[in-house]
């Protein structure tokens, strides 16, 4: 992933895995089962400088 200050190093997800991802969704949340996006805009001085969308399937 390409960013800037405050991190100087990479992001890693490691050992993340679906299963743990879908319990914890489906414990706290009732979300019914499915494809999902979250979308996310970064504006900086009014412009839309980045969009960032995160797909992910709940079973």
């Amino acid at each position: 992933m390409n960013h800037s200050c405050p991190y100087d190093h990479d992001l890693i997800v490691d050992k993340l895995t679906i299963e743990q991802i879908n319990n914890r969704f489906s414990k706290l949340l009732a979300f019914p089962e499915g494809d999902y996006m979250v979308e996310s805009h970064f504006l900086a001085y009014g412009i839309n400088r980045a969009v960032v969308k995160v797909y992910f399937t709940l079973s």
